[in-house]
This record gives C-alpha cells, structure tokens and sequence, in this order.
C-alpha cells in the first residue's frame, strides 16, 4: 500500500511540474518520441539519484523514449508523459522493458480520483498496448472513490513504473516507449454567435467553433465545456469572457494568430483551465480591463500576454502561463505560480535603479516605488525576468539576472555585434534616446524590435527575436536568430530584409508587411497572412511553407 501511495504521489508531481510541446490538435494524437520534450523522470531521490532519459532505438528504428534506472524495493521510479487525456477513447503506445516486468500505467482525474492498469512484459520483447477507459480500475489507494473513469473528468498526462521493482525485483533496468497515440472523441461544431451582445451565452458541451467572436453591451460568454476548440479571435468591448474547468485550445497555422483582446469595462476570467496550443497564442488587457487567471496549466505553447495602460492583471496557482509583457500604468499581481517570464516595461518612467531577486523563488517582492510600475510577485518559483527598454529610459540594473533583455529601437541606427549572452552587447546599441547600464549583471538573450519609421540595420550578431514593426524598415545581415528570445516577424506595414542569416526558429510575415529572405537558412516554418508579401531566393526552408488569406510568397532568384 505505502509503495502504490508513492508511485502515485510522484506521478502527481510529474504531472503538475512539466510542461511540453503539443504535436497537433487533431482527435488522433500522434506523440513524438525521437527526443524527450514532454516526457519527465519522477520519484523519490533515492531511486531516481542515477536514473537517465535519453533516446534509444525505436520498435521499427525510429527513436524511442529510454529511461535508465535501478529497481528499489518500495520506492518507483515514474516515467510521466504530459498530454491531453479530456476525452479520451483510446491510449496506445509500444512498450519495452529489458528485464521481465509488471508495468503500471497510471492516470489521476481531475477530481484526484487515481485508476492503474497493469501489463506483463516479458524481458526485452515490444509490446503494443492499447488501452480504453474502461480498462483502467480504479486504485486500492485512492482517496476519491470512483466507480470508472469518466474521460470527460480526465486531465493532463498519464505515468508508467516499474511494478516489479516496486514490489522488490533488483536489477538495472531500461523502460523504452515508443509511437504513442492518443484517440479522443471528436469534437461537434458549436456554431456559436459572432456577436454575444447583452446576454449571456454558455457552452457546458465539448465541441469548436470556427471565426471570430465579440462580446459588447455587457454580454456574457461563458465555456464551462470539459474540451473547446475555438478557431478564431475574441474580442471583449464591454463584457466578459469566461472559460471555466475546459481544456481550452486556441487553434492558430502560426504564431500570435489567435488572440484574446480585451477593452475598457471588460473582463477576462480563465479558472482552473489547461491550454492546449500548438502555436503561442496572445491576451492583451487595456484600458481598464481586467485579466483573472486562478489555475492554469499549459500544455504546448503557453501565453502571450500584453498588460497594457490601466490593466489589472491578477494571476494565482498557474503553471506555465507564459509570459507578461508589463507596460506603465497597469497593476500586475502574480501569486502561486511558476514558470513564469515577467517582461518589466520602462521608459520615460524608468529613472533610478533596479535590482531583482533570484526567480528560483520570490516569496514577496514589488517593483521599487518610482520606477512607475505597480508589479508585486508572492510566493512564486521559476521567475524569469525580461526587461522592455523604451525611449526616456535613464536606469541602472544591478546584480540582476534577466534572461531577456528586449530593446525597442525608434530612430535610425546601425548595429553591429549583439550576442546573446553578452551583458555588455547594450554598448552596441549606442543609444541617444536612453541611458540603460548594466552593472554586475548577466543578460542570456538579447530581443530587438524596430518601430514607427526606424530605419536599422543589424549585422554581425546572434538575437534571440527580433521583428520590423510599424513602418519601420529593417535589414539584418550575417547574423543569427537562435529562437531563444521568440521568433523572427515582419508586421504592421514593416519591411524587412534578411541576407545571409540563420533563423532558427518559426518566420512569419503578417498585416501589411514585406519580408525578402536572400542566401538564409530557415529551421523551422514560414508563414505569412493578411496581405503580407514574402520573397525569398537561395533560401531553404526545413519546416512549413504555410501562406494563408491574401498573402503571397513569391520564389527569386
């Protein structure tokens, strides 16, 4: 009995702690196991102290999930893979073990109701198992007393361990897991209004709905469905948006598709929610609209999310909600999270200094009196921080870590020679309209943005994102976009020009804006919508071409 409440108690951490990418929102998941993104190693230290994950030979050659360790009597070992199990009809995956073996599958409801099923492995042979809910029986341990599992109440990831090493079996041994699949039931249309004006409209069934919603007049539209697909923008003038208990995908072809914009007398409400998103979706919160996020968990993509002037911005027990972009004059609290990149915005009310606490835990911080930001973090482990500078901005950061450092350049310049990593690289910027110093401070990744009518040319250097915006004009020449920082973006009615560079992450052209790619080498998608133009010569593409609405992408010479 002891030993089943561990291995369950560590297959809840796992399931609480990781998040992962997504790969595809259709009702047949196919899960990637030729790396280990999204697949954790938890347990007792005295069992996972020499424990390994790595990938080995797969079923048919591809590659497989391996975790190496040593069988203790009374203690498991949990190989956990985060994924979205609301609505599953079926969990198939192929699995090995190099020593002959009872393997525990495990999965836990949203209620904590806790269901195991076991499988015999004999030493070193593949097995393909599929399972259904109703192969599951509920465990001997669980507090919560169910009959079966209701797929509707179950929710993100599912756990393997070594029962036979549980139960006093000895040995090293390697579990290896391979093709994994995950049925869920299809999702109807839900065929909801375009326009949610004074009522309230409530969707309590799983399903999706294609194009874009607004919510006015003090309408209401609340989703309290266990599983919604919404394929389109939100918009909230005057009402409110409400996403309770649903695993909530936000399905996008690319990055920043899909938003979540809200106005004035508006509010934002997402309660004990899991995204599931394949491609970073945004919220952006503005004068006088309120953000409240009490439990979050992402699976894939996180959040994008814009505090804008007079926001009010509340966040509590979410995991992984992505990142705040904090500008002047909004009111951000962040409580009972982790995971979490905090963007702190200064221009011209940046004047003094600054020095942040380490992110492995903040127990009680606030944002200097002065400093014009109203920004308080409570009890919070894994705090990344960013820093936004803006014209005006006369400030010192001092013994601070920052793992973005974002500059937004709005007159001509010529840059030569960021490098991700370098805090010193800010000489490079020779900045007019700002004083920005580094004192004892270490920068990971350097974030450059072109705005208004800027004309700016980069060369020499490795970013981490960097995008023409407004109608700016850039050119970035023999550099490195690493994708540490976000991606590479022309929008707005920006034009961009790259030659030479390696992009080692998503490329998107949207709104009104020209990319021209000459002699670059593109590891993952390019995408371009809204009446984009893209042209592109002696440029190869590893991912994606994806050219949506009236864009084009045109080939050169």
């Amino acid at each position: 009995m002891e030993s089943r409440i561990l291995l369950f108690a560590a297959l809840v951490v796992a399931l609480s702690l990781f998040p992962v990418r997504a790969h595809g929102q259709s009702d047949a998941e196919e899960v990637s196991c030729d790396d280990t993104g999204g697949f954790a190693v938890m347990g007792d230290p005295a069992a996972t102290a020499g424990a390994s994950l790595s990938v080995g030979p797969g079923r048919e050659g591809a590659g497989a999930v391996e975790l190496r360790f040593r069988r203790v009597a009374g203690v498991p070992v949990v190989l956990a893979q985060i994924a979205l199990l609301t609505g599953l009809v079926k969990l198939e995956f192929d699995l090995r073990s190099a020593l002959d073996a009872q393997i525990l599958v495990a999965v836990e409801d949203l209620d904590h109701a806790r269901f195991h099923h076991v499988e015999s492995l004999a030493a070193g042979t593949w097995k393909r198992v599929s399972l259904s809910p109703a192969d599951f029986q509920l465990a001997g341990d669980s507090a919560v007393k169910k009959e079966a599992i209701d797929p509707d109440r179950l929710g993100i990831g599912w756990g393997l361990a070594d029962l036979s090493g549980v139960l006093g079996a000895e040995g090293e041994n390697t579990l290896s897991v391979d093709s994994v699949r995950i049925e869920r039931a299809p999702l109807p249309e839900a065929n909801l209004p375009d326009v949610v004006d004074g009522k309230t409209v409530e969707i309590t069934k799983s399903g999706r709905h294609m194009g874009d919603i607004a919510i006015r007049g003090g309408g209401v539209l609340r989703i309290a469905a266990p599983r919604f697909v919404l394929a389109g923008n939100i918009s909230v003038e005057g009402g409110t948006f409400e996403v309770v208990g649903t695993a909530l995908t936000l399905e996008s072809a690319f990055v920043h598709q899909r938003r979540i914009d809200a106005a004035g007398d508006s509010r934002v409400a997402l309660r004990d929610v899991r995204m599931v998103n394949r491609f970073l979706p945004s919220i952006e919160v503005k004068d006088g609209a309120e953000l409240d996020i009490d439990g979050l968990q992402a699976i894939g993509q996180c959040i994008s999310t814009v505090c804008g002037d007079r926001a009010r911005v509340s966040v509590r027990r979410a995991n992984w909600p992505g990142e705040f972009m904090i500008f002047p004059g909004s009111h951000v609290r962040i409580a009972e999270s982790n995971a979490t990149l905090l963007w702190l915005g200064f221009g011209e009310n940046g004047k003094g200094s600054l020095a942040l606490p380490d992110g492995s835990h903040v127990e009680s911080w606030r944002v200097p009196a002065g400093l014009g930001l109203d920004v308080e973090v409570a009890s919070c482990d894994s705090i990344f921080w960013g820093l936004m500078s803006f014209p005006g901005t006369d400030l010192v950061i001092a013994d601070s870590h920052l793992s973005t450092a974002a500059i937004t350049i709005w007159s001509d310049a010529e840059i030569d020679g960021v490098k991700n990593g370098d805090a010193t690289a800010g000489d490079h910027f020779r900045f007019t309209d700002r004083t920005l110093r580094f004192e004892r401070t270490t920068v990971d990744v350097w974030n450059v943005y072109t705005m208004a009518s800027a004309s700016v040319t980069i060369k020499n250097s490795t970013l981490g994102e960097c995008w023409a915006m407004g109608e700016s004009k850039l050119t970035l020449l023999d550099s490195t976009v690493d994708g540490k920082g976000g991606y590479v973006m022309a929008c707005d009615r920006g034009t961009y020009r790259i030659e030479g560079c390696r992009l080692d992450c998503d490329v998107v052209a949207k709104d009104d804006a020209t990319l021209d790619l000459s002699r670059c080498e593109l590891a993952k998608d390019l995408a371009a919508s809204g009446r984009a133009r893209v042209r592109k010569a002696t440029t190869t593409v590893a991912g994606k071409v994806e050219c949506l609405e009236s864009a084009k992408i045109e080939e050169g010479k």
